[in-house]
């Protein structure tokens, strides 16, 4: 048995009520750890599956006997046995928690006997006592609680909180808009035969008497009372989730909203987590199992009720006709879905109605904006007039063809300040904030996904990329021109994390060529590069000219009125002109069908034949008023062609990519002088297998895995076909890219692709046939007849 613990005596005062003496003292023995900064009702306390099971040991006591009334009172002279015996429960999850609990003791001098306390301290094994524990021995101290309802044990206090005068009660959660200050008649208390919510005392369960005519016993089993809000349905990829939305307080609390996941917290102790995560706790757990009838009954009983789809994306999505039932589609932007039945508000998720508020908001007037598209006109800026013909046309893209379905337009500068990030301004002013609807240089790319999966099919405007590293930003390009991030496994590795999709025209500006970018990371196929439309940007500097205070004015103008177009244009096409979008799509396919070179073009000619049928829809409507003919013809005649030369430039042959390959892969090389090693002439009849002592046929051993093999005299590689394609896939190549560009210098002969002996002549390299390409007179930085580079 453990002698008792050496604890210098401290007169903190026996009797007294003030936990300051009892703080310092205890302060003394258990140097306190850094406190959790946080009230427990701002997110300081401690989920309810840790709180009651762990085993830490590190809370403060210090900071315990502050927060918990009954800890104090365990000490003093009118303590019960049971108090005192619930705080050393307590105290065995403390730092020096036995010395904290002789210092505690020491108020009653005429009953503290350390090696009874030690004894006692010692044969207790079972968790914290919660809160409901010490209420029943002494109820006085858990009345006057500050956190009374909001923990569950007292070890959830471990944490620094204002004096009980600079707060008298605990501070209230941020609420949503529209929560009540006290039930009214929308709030209609729940009630069956079995569980009864009462106005300002909480849930109580009705046992039926045995006596007939008497009526049932009513037992309170939670002091909290809950109602039912809203009904949610949240619309993922894979399904729907539904969200019960309740209000729930307590007699010394205000109103708070909770959400109850019918997938994550109804099946088995699901329901229990969430009480406990949600400080929802029955008053005692021996009421666990009828708080979880309770919520099932309440939660059955509500099924019936219609539930709020809530959106978790803007752009295109379905509502259903209240009439008919029927599913019709309509486009998201802020809180509003335009219909052909007219406007229709609609519920947002936390992260869509975060940006609502912030981001897709209207302010001024749509004639004092139309000055804004207007000075790219007087400008002849085709740039400029391009950008504002995208910003209408992000919503149409979906109608591309496979993976042409998203659009990506880079303007770039050496110099900077030439007008791109008003531009990139001007062009989310027509569907909201110039400003805040810009990506900032400091998001990390899963941000950027995540905002893309949020706009869905309105425009997205990234400035100034030049601080992003190269490999990010051509992930983000290959990403984007996508349509969906990349696919990720749970941490698990059970099942695959819920990536986003979208569908859309995206704008980046920055001071360096993006086709210069990709080629430095890695021998880039034109495919890849034309996912990009690269446009240098020609703009003038009109600093002190006499354009330059028009341009100030029309800046000006921009941060007064915008998110006004775009609304209004999807609303009238919507609403009057439902045939536009085929329209759109035609001339789209006619424009791609009468430029396009080649067929790794779509990417740009469909984009472009989207953008220019879009922006001749809104200057129809009055939105814009530009040319779209000899905008169209800058395109085709300029634009197109400088374009088509950067990728011709930018872009490696099949010869200089292989060159690549096999430099990289020099130490999964086989070299030998032919393809047979040359027989002994007193050895006709026998194969030889290993090398002989200067025989010269063998030149160079694979110092790794065989891939490569080398016949020198007729300079023919075979190369593992395996092993080439996960290289190229690596480096973000087409294989059948690199074959043809081989194709058409003779390097490769189209079908050249069969199983062979990499290690043939080599009795420790036969590994068997695998499949592989041949290929003739490739080059390598390498001089394959020595052993060493050069």
């Amino acid at each position: 048995m453990t002698g008792p613990a050496p604890v210098k005596a401290l007169s903190w005062g026996a009797g007294s009520t003030d936990p300051a003496p009892l703080e310092r003292a205890l302060e003394e023995v258990a140097p306190p750890p850094a406190p959790e900064p946080q009230r427990p009702n701002a997110g300081g306390f401690e989920p309810f599956e840790h709180a009651n099971t762990g085993d830490r040991r590190d809370r403060n006591p210090a900071l315990l006997v502050r927060n918990c009334p009954q800890l104090l009172a365990a000490g003093l002279p009118s303590a019960t046995r049971h108090s005192w015996w619930h705080m050393l429960g307590v105290m065995r999850f403390c730092q020096q928690g036995r010395e904290a609990a002789h210092l505690i003791s020491q108020a009653d001098k005429a009953r503290y006997n350390a090696r009874e306390l030690d004894r006692q301290f010692d044969s207790i094994k079972s968790g914290p006592p919660r809160c409901s524990t010490f209420e029943g021995a002494n109820p006085e101290p858990c009345s006057r609680c500050r956190f009374r309802d909001q923990v569950s044990s007292p070890v959830q206090l471990n944490f620094s909180a204002p004096p009980p005068e600079a707060s008298e009660a605990p501070e209230a959660p941020e609420l949503e808009p529209g929560v009540p200050d006290k039930p009214d008649e929308t709030l209609v208390p729940y009630k069956d035969e079995e569980f009864e919510v009462e106005p300002g005392r909480g849930v109580f369960q009705l046992i039926p008497s045995k006596i007939e005519g008497e009526p049932p016993r009513r037992v309170l089993i939670n002091r909290h009372e809950f109602y039912l809000r809203d009904i949610h349905v949240e619309t993922e990829e894979v399904k729907a989730q539904v969200f019960m939305v309740f209000l729930v307080k307590s007699p010394s609390t205000p109103f708070r909203v909770v959400r109850f996941s019918m997938t994550e917290n109804y099946a088995g102790q699901g329901m229990t987590v969430w009480l406990g995560n949600n400080r929802l706790l029955p008053v005692s757990p021996d009421y666990n199992k009828q708080m979880r009838r309770f919520m099932g009954s309440y939660i059955a009983s509500l099924q019936e009720r219609d539930a709020t789809e809530r959106k978790t994306h803007f752009g295109w999505g379905y509502y259903t006709e209240t009439s008919t039932g029927k599913h019709k589609e309509g486009f998201v932007i802020g809180n509003v879905m335009y219909t052909p039945d007219g406007r229709k508000n609609v519920a947002l998720d936390e992260r869509c109605e975060r940006i609502a508020r912030r981001e897709y908001i209207s302010v001024g007037s749509l004639d004092a904006w139309s000055v804004v598209p207007k000075l790219y006109r007087v400008l002849d800026q085709k740039e400029g007039q391009l950008f504002m013909c995208a910003s209408f046309a992000a919503p149409f893209m979906r109608l591309g063809t496979g993976t042409a379905a998203n659009l990506i337009m880079h303007l770039w500068d050496a110099r900077g300040g030439k007008g791109k990030t008003s531009l990139l301004q001007a062009v989310n002013s027509v569907w909201g904030h110039p400003v805040a609807l810009t990506s900032s240089k400091s998001d990390t790319l899963s941000a950027r996904y995540q905002v893309l999966t949020l706009r869905h099919n309105l425009p997205y405007c990234m400035d100034e990329l030049t601080t992003m590293k190269d490999h990010e930003l051509s992930n983000l390009l290959y990403d984007v021109a996508n349509g969906m991030e990349k696919r990720k496994s749970k941490s698990s590795g059970a099942d695959l994390v819920s990536t986003g999709e979208w569908s859309t025209i995206t704008m980046l500006t920055s001071n360096r060529s993006v086709y210069e970018i990709l080629r430095g990371i890695s021998m880039q196929t034109t495919a890849e590069s034309m996912r990009v439309i690269e446009i240098p940007c020609r703009f003038q500097n009109y600093a002190g000219t006499e354009a330059g205070p028009r341009i100030e004015s029309v800046m000006r103008l921009l941060h007064e009125n915008y998110g006004l177009a775009g609304p209004a244009f999807m609303e009238g096409l919507i609403t009057r002109r439902p045939e536009a979008f085929e329209r759109v799509a035609e001339q789209a396919l006619e424009w791609d069908n009468r430029v396009r070179c080649l067929s790794e073009e779509r990417f740009w000619t469909y984009g472009f034949g989207i953008v220019l049928a879009v922006g001749r829809l809104a200057c129809e409507e009055g939105y814009l008023d530009y040319d779209i003919d000899a905008l169209g013809g800058w395109i085709e005649d300029e634009l197109l062609p400088a374009m088509r030369a950067g990728i011709g430039s930018s872009t490696a042959d099949g010869s200089s990519i292989m060159t690549m390959f096999l430099n990289e892969n020099l130490d999964s090389t086989l070299v030998v002088v032919a393809a047979d090693r040359p027989k002994r002439p007193d050895r006709q009849n026998t194969v030889v297998t290993v090398p002989e002592e200067g025989d010269g046929w063998l030149v160079r051993e694979p110092r790794r895995s065989l891939h490569i093999r080398l016949e020198l005299d007729t300079r023919t590689f075979y190369v593992g076909a395996r092993h080439l394609e996960a290289w190229c896939r690596e480096k973000r190549l087409s294989v059948e890219a690199v074959l043809e560009g081989l194709m058409e210098t003779g390097k490769y002969k189209k079908g050249e692709r069969f199983t062979w002996m990499l290690g043939r002549g080599v009795g420790r390299l036969s590994t068997g046939g695998v499949i592989c390409y041949k290929f003739r007179n490739l080059e390598a930085e390498h001089d394959y007849a020595k052993n060493d580079p050069k």
